[in-house]
């Protein structure tokens, strides 16, 4: 578990070391801190730090933890606040963080506006960072005319940083537009604009909204002219939108003819993009044999890349050609030209391989279809290399997840003999690995290739994705269903919310709602019972680290196993009293002694039993106790009547005894009402079935509202596996009798309850295993005092208060504060002041009496 509280010790520290350690702890594990509003409020600290590397830090984990934190809306306002602070690394962090929380915004109008309002802030970079994020943000507006208003008007602004971040959004935001032929205008006047950036973005934009102008005439026009802008960055661009609008082009020939002339280009980087391009586009060219000679002529340029870069294009048309071929001898006999060509592609000497990908994983396919010695070693060869040439790459996990997949279709076509299906698998993973190929090109060339890839937004092997995607939708639906009307429906409602919400079209999106989605999953951990809890986490390990499918598919897995096996208690309130006083002094005892083997399990010298426990009970009556609680299995059901009797001011949790094999534990105390026992709901490994019929389980947790507060009784493994459902809820303490040697996992579990839920718990159990314990909230400093008085080991640091040792049999009595059940920080210098919640605490040792009895 992630320690909160160190991570915000490291914040607040004096070495700059261990702040640097903390910014970025808070950067990683943001999602699993149990107080978010804290940890948020500690990134904002770390945002004023004097030194440079922390607030960049901190500035950078801005976008990716905003999703995590309670409060959007308020945290949308302090990033607008952000915006003028006075370092310009903050402002410009900041202002790019606008761009991938927007969507996370509740009053998305109201967002909207300060966007518009920060493109004409008095910072550059805080105008180009607003600019930006209007291209992310437009789809998520709800009132599109309006916006489209104010995209419209922005784009004669006359800050150029401005009209870049907006020549940008009409990419993404053409498509949403109402107002399509205006939008279109508006595009066709950017790339006409004075600054190469604006037209380079326009060049972007049409890359996108070209399949969405109604008049393509006039929109090949413009991207004709930039294809010999003067600028190289706008050549560039434009070579890199002939890549998608290539398809919608009128003038398919006179297109081809430009890819061919920025092959000439006198950028080294414009010929790398447009020989790269002419393998895609090859498909849509008319006249393909000429289209042919081209690519063979390319393939004898002086330049090395070029050269790559040309073989490489050639091998891409190559798969195409198979694909269209009439029998499978031109089929085989393609594919082999592809890996041929794939071959003289990796061995130029450049320093990057387009065909790094491409080749192993398309060798692996011709082996599989026709070797005619099948080897699997070799074609996990071919895999393994095609996996490592996807690494370094700055859209990894994409790459990785399609990597796997088409490893996996690929294997799972071993057996294909039919020439038809293997042309149409081919066709379908020529796509994946054009793609594939693409988006490592994209990464290698650094910030504007990945642009680009942002702006098409094509997801990998999409139709994958999204019957994954539906799995998870549904189980988290079916996880919600179950949980109507109990204590977890909102935690039901919440991923089904979340599921629902995950973004199939944007892989990089898809990737942190997944991640969402994973705190979601291991919330639903912690309520799995405990021998069922391993085989869920194991599921969540190291989920950061796989692919997309990989991480879909061990989330679907996990909620539905969670559906099947979390099984909500029925919980019921028993009224009984309204609560009265506010200090609550209760004890809990430890006693030995021994049960016998067979079941149902009842006392070995009952007698001598009795007598302790009657010297327990006195003991706490004399301290004045008002609650007590009596290990599991202690009692005997005559005994009751006589505790009822003699101790009629206190309310006696009596441990249980087992009545018609159920393990029930009785609440003996004077009322003029029924009140129920508590049955035992999750059987020990001793209880369960192993012959025949043992423990009949309960079906139910009462609630028990006294006058001495609420609470709850879960008798041993109930608190193991039924703690959780208490959390964050209106009772004042959990009793938990027990006939238990898992103390430390018992411990951990309260410690871990108490830390989360200001409340109270008691555990009694026998000293045949000691651990009789209490948990609450308080104040740190005073658990050396505890050490000190042999109710606490020295160095423990858990809010277990007091303890008592295997084999001693003793009380343990305190007052507990029913109003203030929080710790104390800081404590106040005014000692009247202080309010302890347990205070004061003691431990009194048994000494059996038989003469009280």
């Amino acid at each position: 578990m992630v320690d909160q509280a160190e991570i915000h010790r490291k914040v607040a520290s004096d070495d700059v070391g261990e702040r640097r350690e903390g910014v970025e702890q808070l950067r990683n594990n943001f999602a699993d801190l149990p107080d978010k509003d804290a940890a948020w409020k500690d990134l904002i600290r770390l945002i004023g730090d004097e030194d440079i590397n922390v607030r960049w830090r901190a500035v950078d984990a801005l976008g990716s933890t905003f999703q995590h934190v309670p409060d959007k809306d308020a945290v949308w306002e302090c990033l607008y606040q952000l915006t003028g602070h006075k370092h310009s690394n903050v402002r410009r962090g900041t202002a790019d963080a606008l761009d991938s929380t927007f969507q996370h915004v509740s009053d998305k109008d109201a967002a909207w506006k300060d966007l518009i309002l920060l493109t004409g802030y008095k910072h550059s970079n805080v105008r180009r960072g607003a600019a930006g994020a209007l291209s992310s943000a437009f789809q998520y507006v709800p009132d599109k005319d309006a916006a489209w208003e104010d995209l419209h008007r922005l784009a004669w602004n006359k800050d150029i940083n401005v009209r870049r971040g907006v020549a940008d959004a009409f990419g993404t935001a053409f498509q949403h537009v109402p107002d399509k032929d205006a939008a279109w205008n508006d595009l066709h006047r950017l790339t006409r604009d004075e600054d190469p950036f604006v037209r380079s973005g326009a060049a972007g934009a049409l890359s996108s909204a070209f399949q969405y102008v109604s008049d393509k005439d006039e929109a090949w026009k413009d991207l004709h002219r930039l294809t010999q802008d003067k600028d190289s960055f706008v050549r560039l661009g434009a070579a890199g939108a002939l890549d998608f609008a290539f398809q919608y082009v009128s003038d398919k020939d006179e297109a081809w003819e430009d890819l061919i002339r920025l092959t000439r280009d006198e950028d080294r980087s414009v010929r790398l993009d447009a020989v790269d391009m002419l393998g895609s586009a090859f498909q849509y060219v008319p006249d393909k044999d000429e289209a042919w000679k081209d690519l063979i002529r390319l393939i004898q340029d002086k330049d090395s890349s070029v050269r790559a870069s040309a073989n490489h294009s050639l091998g891409r048309t190559s798969i195409f050609r198979a694909t269209e071929t009439e029998n499978e001898d031109d089929f085989e006999c393609e594919l082999k030209n592809a890996i041929e060509f794939f071959e003289r592609s990796s061995n130029e000497m450049t320093y990057f391989n387009p065909s790094s990908f491409c080749l192993p994983f398309y060798r692996s396919f011709y082996t599989i279809a026709f070797e005619k010695t099948e080897s699997e070693s070799e074609v996990q060869r071919y895999l393994a290399e095609a996996k490592s040439a996807s690494v370094g790459s700055e859209n990894k996990e994409t790459l990785l997840e399609a990597v796997e997949n088409l490893a996996n279709a690929l294997l799972e076509a071993h057996n294909t003999t039919d020439f038809d299906i293997k042309k149409s698998e081919l066709n379908s993973y020529r796509r994946y690995c054009d793609r594939a190929a693409d988006l490592i090109g994209d990464a290698s060339e650094g910030a504007f290739g990945a642009a680009r890839v942002l702006q098409r937004g094509l997801p990998i092997i999409d139709d994958r994705i999204k019957e994954n995607i539906r799995e998870v939708q549904e189980n988290a639906g079916a996880v919600c269903r179950e949980t109507r009307g109990t204590s977890l429906e909102e935690l039901g409602l919440a991923t089904a919310r979340s599921a629902q919400g995950l973004p199939i079209q944007n892989p990089l999106a898809l990737t942190m709602a997944l991640g969402n989605m994973a705190s979601i999953a291991r919330d639903w951990c912690e309520y799995l019972p405990t021998d069922k809890k391993v085989d869920a986490c194991e599921q969540l390990k190291n989920l950061t680290d796989m692919e997309i499918l990989e991480q879909g598919a061990a989330l679907a897995r996990v909620f539905e196993y969670a559906q099947e096996n979390i099984h909500i208690p029925k919980i019921q309130t028993v009224p009984i009293s309204e609560t009265e006083q506010e200090i609550v002094r209760i004890a809990v005892a430890q006693i030995s002694f021994e049960l016998t083997e067979s079941f149902p399990f009842v006392l070995k010298n009952k007698d001598e039993v009795k007598t302790k426990v009657f010297s327990a009970l006195d003991i706490s009556e004399q301290d004045g106790a008002n609650i007590v609680c009596l290990p599991e299995l202690c009692l005997c059901n005559g005994w009751i009547s006589e505790i009822k009797e003699k101790y009629p001011d206190m309310i006696v949790i009596g441990g249980s005894f087992y009545k018609d094999n159920k393990n029930i534990c009785p609440i003996i105390m004077e009322s003029g009402t029924d009140i129920p026992y508590q049955p035992k709901i999750t059987p020990s490994p001793f209880e369960d079935r192993i012959m025949g019929p043992r423990m009949i389980p309960g079906d139910r947790i009462y609630r028990y509202e006294t006058r001495f507060g609420k609470f709850v009784i879960l008798i041993c493994m109930d608190f193991d596996d039924l703690a959780h459902f208490f959390r964050e809820t209106d009772i004042d303490m959990i009793f938990c009798p027990s006939f238990n040697s898992a103390n430390e996992r018992f411990h951990n579990e309260a410690h871990s309850h108490v830390e989360r839920t200001p409340s109270y718990i008691l555990i009694a159990n026998t000293g045949l295993h000691g651990g009789t314990s209490i948990f609450g909230q308080l104040n740190k400093n005073y658990f050396g005092g505890l050490a000190d008085g042999g109710c606490k080991k020295r160095g423990d640091s858990t809010y277990k208060l007091c303890e008592v040792e295997k084999g001693q049999e003793e009380v343990i009595i305190a007052d507990f504060n029913l109003d203030h059940k929080g710790a104390q920080v800081p404590i106040p210098s005014n000692p009247n002041k202080v309010i302890k919640s347990v205070d004061p605490i003691k431990k009194i040792q048994i000494q059996p009496d038989r003469s009280r009895i």
